[in-house]
């Protein structure tokens, strides 16, 4: 059985939180991407319900949450509070090993809550899918450019120019209103040529998504992309002592494989598995995604 509830991290910010019953001692939050909610787990969490309780929240901006106007309120430390008090909720008395999964944009967050020595605190493992974390991809493009412009190495300059293609998106979204406007004109089309691009199957109920569920995951949540930009710089960690764990499709329309190179560098345990897969590779092969998932679970809490 599934409930669901409104959180409230910030006054007047409401998230919502979809989890299961009966509670179990390990608990693995999810947290989607963009564009999304917290219907991208459907299928993923009933394949991991069996031996976890299951729960995820529509992201600020997305779904049933509340959607903030300003840019400052997409803040990546901002939304540290909608997960804690998701996990405050769920486990109040502080018995159960919580379990962090994310996706896409997601994932990027829950990089950056796992690097954090204060609030990993929460956390057992962190398993991150389809997104790196987002200052050490920014250090791998600097050291692709470096490489290629001193070294003069020409793969080093294709690997720049072919990640940076693929996030021509990122500055399109910089700009005021366009994006918002494009998207209002445009929502089933441009959802549909997304999940193309990202390997959507077909008989996915994804691709049946109204026009108004389509513009609650996809209007809000830019102002995630304007405040990574253009809001307060996200320190590279030294070293990330929560378990880590990142599932790589090898077929990512928006993300190469390669920038997830430097991640080894900064996590104490760290495991990584590629997929033959696209960007939602958890809709494209979830009973995998979800064997990858407990098997690392399993491996630091047994």
């Amino acid at each position: 059985m599934n409930k669901e509830t409104l959180l409230s991290p910030e006054p007047d910010l409401k998230i919502y939180l979809k989890y299961s019953q009966p509670e179990k001692e390990k608990l693995i939050l999810f947290l989607h991407g963009y564009p999304d909610t917290h219907r991208t787990w459907d299928v993923l969490m009933e394949e991991l319900k069996p031996n976890y309780q299951v729960a995820a929240i529509d992201m600020r901006g997305a779904g049933s949450s509340s959607r903030p106007e300003s840019r400052k309120s997409f803040n990546i430390r901002r939304i540290f509070k909608d997960i804690e008090v998701a996990i405050e909720y769920l486990d109040p008395k502080k018995e159960k090993s919580i379990h962090l999964v994310g996706h896409d944009w997601g994932s990027l967050i829950g990089w950056c809550l796992a690097a954090d020595p204060i609030c990993s605190g929460h956390i057992s493992t962190y398993t991150g899918i389809a997104g790196p974390h987002p200052s050490l991809a920014l250090k791998q493009m600097h050291s692709y450019a470096n490489r290629g412009i001193f070294s003069w190495n020409i793969d080093e300059i294709m690997r720049f120019f072919k990640q940076g293609t693929m996030s021509w998106y990122f500055l399109f979204y910089q700009i005021p209103i366009l994006p918002e406007l494009s998207w209002t004109l445009g929502s089933v089309p441009f959802w549909h040529t997304m999940l193309e691009a990202g390997g959507v199957p077909k008989s996915d109920p994804m691709w049946d998504y109204s026009p108004k569920e389509i513009l609650r995951s996809s209007i809000g949540p830019i102002q995630l992309h304007r405040e990574l930009m253009q809001g307060a710089e996200i320190p590279i960690p030294n070293k990330i002592e929560t378990p880590c764990h990142a599932i790589i499709p090898i077929n990512d329309f928006a993300i190469t494989p390669e920038i997830y190179e430097n991640l080894s560098d900064h996590v104490v345990h760290f495991r990584k598995n590629f997929m033959d897969a696209n960007h939602w590779v958890h809709r494209e092969k979830p009973k995998e995604v979800a064997q990858l998932i407990n098997d690392f679970i399993m491996t630091f809490d047994s």
